[in-house]
């Protein structure tokens, strides 16, 4: 009988000798099963339209891969574990991610939420559910100034009244489809995702835990994600937004050449990624650029706050009565949109909130703010 460790030892062992053998690089393999998951996607919508997406996603994607994805993080340690030392650097398969997929309000799915913290599920189910996402067309900019509880122990929400409203860089009322919603929590160098499994280096198993990884890390999870491939395909393979993650795109002034990454990995190998530089959306976009996404990747330089709400930003639910502050989303809501808050650049200055776009190689246009 096999230990997990000795399970994950045999499994690497194996899988780099296949992979040696083969002549394959770690690039080739993801390129070999990020194709594979995309023909396979265009083939199921081709062959069977966007209505039969309501049953195809949210698969058990160990039936589906074809060959282990094995990435790299650290873990978000507790406040004991990060007072006794540096995070646990570990391993995981790409189909042991946890998610769920968002749907619109006629049920197709329009995207992924890599939640991590108990109300992430619910509020952006409801966000993407709402009759008019109005965060399709446009986003607002606000300030911390206008956070506000509309009532005691509630829940905090976007006062609308001095918000400035942007017209969205992704609309295009043109084509069909919308945007490939991603959503999750971040930082300008790093993405928080959860494992239903995670080994340290030396092959200990240590559990579901919630971990971080750089956009590199992320967006090769993504492409060999075949429920991705299948609603982007669905969506129209258009634009992908970042539009319940904050700070992805770091600053506008230097966010999207940004050199810091808390999720440097140093040693080389077959398992990587090795030490990369750029933050959690250009490095992200990278990846979907290389694996075929032709489409501009967007992300906020500052806070997001995504949800469903009135027409003044309350938000749309209801608080639990004697809870501190837990709240029912309403799960079929009229409305719902995006705000910006101000970020902050190289010196900490604050600078207004904003989308910074990256675009594919295929686009004469530049990696701008919009």
């Amino acid at each position: 009988m096999h230990t997990p460790a000795g399970l994950l030892c045999r499994g690497t062992a194996e899988l780099t000798a296949n992979i040696r053998g083969a002549g394959q690089t770690y690039g080739e393999i993801i390129r070999q099963v990020a194709q594979g998951y995309r023909e396979s996607a265009r083939r199921m919508i081709d062959a069977e339209g966007t209505s039969a997406l309501i049953f195809s996603v949210g698969r058990d994607m160990r039936q589906l891969s074809p060959t282990p994805v094995w990435l790299r993080g650290r873990v978000l340690p507790t406040a004991a574990e990060r007072a006794a030392g540096r995070p646990t650097l570990v391993r995981f398969r790409s189909d042991s991610v946890a998610y769920s997929v968002l749907s619109d309000d006629e049920g197709i799915p329009n995207g992924l939420s890599f939640d991590s913290k108990p109300d992430d599920k619910a509020k952006r189910a409801a966000y993407a559910k709402a009759s008019d996402r109005q965060g399709d067309r446009q986003y607002e900019v606000g300030t911390d100034d206008d956070y506000r509880q509309w009532e005691k122990n509630g829940r905090w929400g976007i006062d609308r009244t001095n918000t400035k409203t942007v017209s969205a860089p992704w609309f295009d009322p043109d084509r069909p489809g919308g945007p490939t919603l991603i959503g999750g929590h971040a930082e300008p160098s790093r993405f928080h995702i959860e494992t239903d499994e995670a080994y340290t280096m030396d092959g200990d198993r240590l559990g579901r835990r919630v971990l971080t990884v750089d956009g590199f890390t992320l967006g090769t999870h993504l492409v060999t994600n075949p429920d991705f491939w299948v609603i982007h395909t669905a969506q129209g393979g258009g634009h992908i937004v970042y539009h319940s993650v904050c700070s992805p795109g770091g600053t506008t002034q230097t966010g999207l050449r940004s050199t810091y990454n808390n999720g440097v990995y140093s040693e080389p190998g077959d398992w990587g990624p090795v030490r990369h530089q750029g933050t959690t959306l250009s490095g992200s976009a990278e990846v979907l650029h290389r694996h075929g996404v032709d489409a501009p990747v967007h992300g906020a330089n500052g806070e997001t706050s995504t949800h469903a709400h009135h027409p003044d930003g309350r938000p749309d639910g209801r608080t639990v009565p004697g809870s501190d502050g837990d709240f029912n989303w309403n799960p079929v809501p009229d409305r719902s949109s995006i705000v910006v808050l101000s970020g902050k650049d190289a010196n900490g200055n604050l600078e207004e909130g904003a989308f910074l776009t990256v675009h594919p190689p295929s686009s004469s246009g530049a990696d701008t703010q919009v």
